[in-house]
């Protein structure tokens, strides 16, 4: 077998070892699984890691002391890096959170956005030309200076190939690029766009424009490239990949170009494939993982919590896509293309039942359809909100008002009928990645359940991914219980993927991107398109944004019903500085693309 070597580690050596230590997990498992049992019932006295104490020892071939271990995956690709071609990299293992760096970024948890490889843009007043302004200090991981002609390299490249490209579209909007020098970039757009500047922004996990350095993608074959190591500008760079123990391996970039704004202090970050969640818990109880993945860790780190054990954090955080039920709006589907019915459909929704008893952990119900951020707060117009509370309150009367109303109404043996024909639903779900029934599917059997009452027989189904995504692409459904989002530096990004002028599809033709509840609604077009030539900070353009708030509320083309809260553990017996409830200085997903901002942030704690 063949092993990764070098600075300074005997792989080999470290790979034995581990091999023993299975071998003796395998033999004690009987053993293992009564300890966390009790850890979980607290029916023994808690050891020392219980008690917040490091076991000593290691699951990573790097000190201990010196590196932070995250969890995540799965992961399938190690010995690739191109961010271009689907399955080209593993996104979620370091690279996009430690390696890739961005010209700005959006501090979710803030609401503040933040200048980085870039340090301004501005717009010429028809705003069909954007000049770019970049740092003059900023350098590749393997010293070269980062210019604008590598923005303008990436550009072309990505024009060049858009049909091979991932998420290449937005380009075609770039006619022209001028150089004028090594650090400035000016865009010539097609069309008025006050928001092109958005392309370049990290929202969550990446932005549309990641910069590549000409020097090392210059005449490589886009579709085979590896860019194994990677080379970008972020603090860390990639130390080596052990595929057969799930590592990903980063270590400090010695020459990072903005050390004096942030130099993180430790020397290894290590991603690790997470095991199974027996394994994961244990490892995480003796801190030889910093961060779990599996979805049992926030029961088992509030256990933890529960024993005494002071080094465990538990943070919460509202993530983009909120959830939702989503009408297929089309206006063949009858009854379902009424706005009414869609009102009907939200006031059968328990919202409060939901988050009481589904939601796993403490949650909101929606009032707006988008999340709610320090930024987002801005949009809000409490008025508007509580003319149309009415639709958000869980009331079957009304929502069986609401149907009669709409001439469905009961015939033979209670159940509802319209022009004649009996009603009936379905309402589909994505299959969960754990192989459970998720949140979404208990939802979606519960809106089942009082659809039934009322008089419309309606069923739940699971579906699997490929399955799911034909069904949901042709408008084949009559509702969808999944995630929504879009709205996270301005409004128009919910409103323009509802423009059906721009992505309505019949039903039986894909939509592949944009409206793919098959909305139309003329008055609603009208006020995106008047948004779209506006200027987003402008205040000229509020009182459209408070019509287009209204025409969504009126129309209902998705029922939002809570923000979703993902909690995230962590342990601080090696490091200190996690972002916390009390202190959320920043997103705490480690596979969004702000999380190089935690590494930033953390300090040793000593370990022991």
């Amino acid at each position: 077998m063949e092993h990764n070597q070098g600075d300074g580690i005997d792989v080999a050596d470290f790979l034995k070892w581990r091999l023993n230590r299975r071998n003796l997990l395998g033999i004690a498992g009987a053993g293992v699984a009564t300890g966390l049992l009790s850890a979980c019932t607290g029916g023994d006295t808690p050891t020392a890691a219980a008690k917040g104490k490091s076991s000593g020892q290691s699951i990573v071939p790097t000190p201990r002391e010196k590196t932070v271990v995250i969890d995540q995956g799965p992961f399938s690709v190690y010995n690739s890096f191109n961010p271009l071609i689907p399955n080209g990299e593993q996104y979620q293992a370091g690279v996009a959170q430690l390696a890739k760096e961005y010209l700005f970024y959006l501090n979710l948890a803030t609401g503040k956005l933040l200048n980085w490889q870039g340090k301004s843009w501005s717009y010429n007043a028809t705003f069909d030309e954007m000049t770019l302004n970049l740092d003059p200090t900023v350098t590749w991981s393997d010293g070269k200076p980062f210019t604008s002609a590598d923005v303008e390299f990436t550009i072309s490249l990505m024009q060049k190939n858009a049909s091979q490209v991932a998420n290449g579209e937005w380009t075609k909007e770039v006619t022209s690029m001028t150089v004028p020098d090594a650090h400035t970039v000016v865009f010539h757009l097609d069309k008025r766009d006050p928001r092109f500047h958005y392309n370049l922004v990290c929202q969550i996990i990446s932005a549309n424009l990641l910069v590549l350095p000409q020097h090392v993608w210059a005449n490589q074959p886009i579709t085979t490239f590896k860019n194994n190591p990677p080379i970008y500008t972020g603090p860390y760079k990639l130390q080596k990949t052990i595929q057969n123990l799930g590592l990903f391996i980063w270590e400090k970039q010695p020459n990072y170009w903005n050390k004096s704004t942030m130099d993180p202090a430790p020397e290894y970050v290590v991603f690790r494939n997470a095991p199974q969640s027996d394994q994961e818990n244990e490892n995480f109880k003796n801190a030889e993982i910093d961060s779990p993945a599996q979805s049992t860790a926030y029961d088992y780190a509030k256990s933890l919590q529960a024993q005494g054990n002071k080094n465990i954090i538990i943070t919460s955080f509202v993530d983009s896509d909120q959830r939702a039920m989503i009408v297929n709006c089309d206006p063949s589907r009858g009854a379902l293309a009424d706005p009414r019915f869609r009102y009907a459909v939200s006031m059968l929704i328990d919202r409060q039942k939901v988050i009481k008893s589904v939601w796993p952990v403490p949650t909101t119900a929606d009032t707006y359809p988008w999340p709610t951020y320090p930024n987002t707060k801005a949009w809000e117009n409490s008025e508007l909100a509580n003319k149309y509370k009415y639709i958000r309150e869980y009331n079957p009367t009304m929502a069986g008002k609401m149907l009669d109303q709409l001439g469905i109404k009961k015939g033979a043996g209670g159940k509802r009928q319209l022009n004649g024909k009996a009603l009936s639903l379905q309402v589909i779900t994505p299959q969960s990645s754990s192989g459970t029934q998720a949140q979404e599917y208990i939802v979606g059997q519960l809106l089942a359940e009082e659809l039934t009452k009322l008089g419309i027989p309606a069923s739940v189904k699971q579906l699997s991914t490929a399955v799911y995504n034909t069904r949901v692409a042709k408008g084949q459904y009559d509702i969808r219980s999944e995630w929504f989002g879009g709205a996270l530096l301005d409004q128009y990004q919910l409103y323009e993927q509802l423009n059906s002028k721009l992505y309505y599809e019949p039903i039986g033709t894909n939509a592949l991107s944009g409206d793919n509840m098959r909305f139309k609604d003329a008055a609603f077009d009208t006020l995106v398109e008047k948004m779209a030539l506006s200027s987003p900070t402008a205040a000229s353009s509020k009182p459209t944004y408070d019509q287009a708030l209204e025409q969504f509320f009126i129309q209902q083309p998705v029922i939002t019903y809570l923000q979703t809260v993902y909690t995230h553990v962590f342990n601080t017996t090696y490091w200190t500085g996690w972002p916390t409830n009390d202190n959320l200085y920043n997103v705490p997903s480690d596979w969004w693309g702000q999380f190089m901002f935690v590494i930033g942030a953390l300090k040793p704690a000593g370990g022991h």
